[in-house]
């Protein structure tokens, strides 16, 4: 059944897609409120966006990034597991919201959606679903960040529905057409609210440049990964759950990655070049991409149009 449910999801809203440009297009850009209320700082100042760390992950975090202004990433929610902040992820359109799956999974959220709001907008939204990919497992996660290189599928990725349509949407984030092509060194964004480089966080969104890594320099052999950093500005320290962006021609975000691991950068504050983070690739999650075994191997079948 969730093989079903997260292929359908995901077939409805690459073959609706358009629907998403349409709205990012004409909608003017408001003042939207992307500053955290202080309701997600513990009393001692710090964010509660600190994973379990059974698996022997890395919190993620922005390091060195810059504030972003209004109508920058309108589309940015903050994921809140009973009243605290804990990952970002992206809005694909006024009530999907695009994730990483161990943010739902490792947390065992994904069976307790009443637990999880969604802030958008200066706003907090009830969750109707949570899909995390079936073939995601934490196992699947290089233990303490010693090990980069495993072979398969990460499907470090999760679509949630809320209860209620977000009113007076103004931006959503873009899913890549099936021939966008990146280049090595190429200029990508990464956004979120994490602890930052002062070991403090900021409610005030963050946004930092990255540099796209060509898959024979990504030091990861998952064949949905892609490598971004290498600009001093620390991805593999961005907001887990949160997006890889590329702006088209217009200006608008195409998030083509979802933030998932990293190495621990910050023991390497010296090496910038060390600094890379790991995201899973969204263009292979198109309706011909194949479903894991435990999902009978078949491949999703496209929505009809």
């Amino acid at each position: 059944m969730r093989c079903q449910a997260f292929a359908l999801l995901l077939g409805l809203l690459l073959a609706h897609g358009a629907a998403g440009r349409r709205l990012a297009g004409d909608k003017a850009a408001a003042n939207v409120d992307t500053t955290l209320p202080a309701a997600a700082l513990d009393t001692n100042g710090s964010l509660s966006s600190n994973l379990p760390d059974a698996d022997g992950t890395v919190e993620m975090k922005i390091i060195n990034g810059d504030d972003a202004v209004a109508g920058q990433f309108d589309f940015m929610v903050a994921l809140f597991m009973n009243g605290r902040f804990f990952c970002g992820g992206v809005l694909l359109d006024n009530s999907t919201v695009l994730t990483a799956a161990h943010c739902v999974v490792d947390t065992k959220i994904v069976d307790n959606p009443s637990a999880l709001t969604v802030w958008a907008m200066g706003n907090q939204y009830p969750v109707d679903r949570i899909f995390a990919h079936p073939g995601y497992s934490a196992s699947k996660i290089p233990q303490d960040n010693a090990d980069m290189t495993f072979d398969g599928s990460l499907h470090d990725v999760a679509l949630i529905k809320l209860k209620n349509p977000i009113p007076d949407l103004t931006s959503v984030a873009l899913l890549p057409a099936k021939d966008l092509q990146l280049s090595d060194q190429q200029r990508l964004q990464v956004a979120g609210w994490g602890t930052t480089e002062t070991g403090r966080p900021s409610n005030v969104l963050q946004f930092a440049g990255v540099e796209y890594l060509l898959p024979y320099r990504c030091p990861s052999d998952y064949d949905d990964v892609l490598c971004g950093g290498g600009t001093g500005q620390n991805t593999c320290n961005g907001d887990s759950g949160g997006p890889l962006i590329v702006r088209n021609g217009e200006g608008k975000a195409v998030v083509v990655g979802v933030t998932s691991h990293g190495p621990d950068c910050q023991s390497q504050p010296n090496n910038p070049n060390y600094a890379y983070g790991f995201y899973t690739d969204v263009p292979v999650l198109e309706p011909s991409a194949a479903m894991p075994d435990s999902c009978g191997g078949g491949a999703v079948a496209p929505a009809a149009s």
